[in-house]
């Protein structure tokens, strides 16, 4: 039987939150299927480490998006992603959670006013924003034990209730695959391509500044 990880790394129609010291608020990310775009290049970690990376797409990573959520599918192919197994398999790890771009949301006031009534009636004065997004990109989920969200869950079980109606077309089942001693740290595509940019000014201001010492 195939080794794999299992589980659910974003769920929609759900909130992310976390509080802000500095101004005391509390601000809360709504998610939904239509805003969520899975970027080209995602990878898998171990607490948002990347040097603790497990996987990435197009290789051992697959992922699937449906109206509950963005499931995953994790086989692994090195000593850390063994170890990382067999931790999920035992129940040292739990959850997940998963980092993203927002390219676009929009304040929900009227979320907000409700919020704020509620927990004024709890005697608790703080702030409370309400974002829900419009366009984010995906680019990494991890599994751990300290998530923004207890729906999310992770699995060795295929047959876990939780992954009913969740199906992986495509991946490597019975294809021979390549075992790593080690996986190189993750790097997101956008991070390549902000490198990038910022190698062709620091090009283009060199050969500006000979030009001038040129006059």
């Amino acid at each position: 039987m195939e080794k794999a990880i299992y589980g659910m790394a974003m769920p929609f129609n759900d909130s992310y939150w976390e509080y802000d010291h500095e101004n005391k608020t509390f601000v809360f990310d709504k998610t939904n299927r239509e805003a969520v775009v899975i970027d080209g290049l995602v990878g898998a970690t171990v607490d948002h480490d990347f040097s603790r990376t497990i996987g990435v797409t197009g290789e051992n990573l697959f992922l699937q998006a449906n109206e509950r959520g963005v499931f995953f599918k994790l086989i692994p192919d090195s000593p850390f992603g063994h170890s990382t197994y067999k931790k999920v398999k035992r129940g040292a790890l739990r959850y997940c959670s998963c980092m993203y771009f927002v390219r676009s949301a929009r304040r929900n006031y009227q979320a907000e006013d409700e919020a704020m009534m509620q927990a004024r009636s709890f005697g608790v004065q703080e702030k409370v924003i309400v974002r829900e997004y419009r366009r984010i990109i995906l680019f990494e989920i991890c599994l751990t034990n300290n998530p923004a969200n207890k729906s999310t869950f992770c699995t060795t079980d295929e047959n876990h209730p939780l992954l009913q109606g969740v199906t992986w077309e495509n991946t490597l089942d019975g294809k021979p695959r390549m075992k790593l001693e080690n996986r190189q740290p993750f790097r997101p595509l956008h991070i390549e391509k902000i490198e990038r940019e910022i190698s062709e000014i620091e090009r283009e201001l060199k050969e500006l500044e000979e030009r001038i010492e040129q006059l």
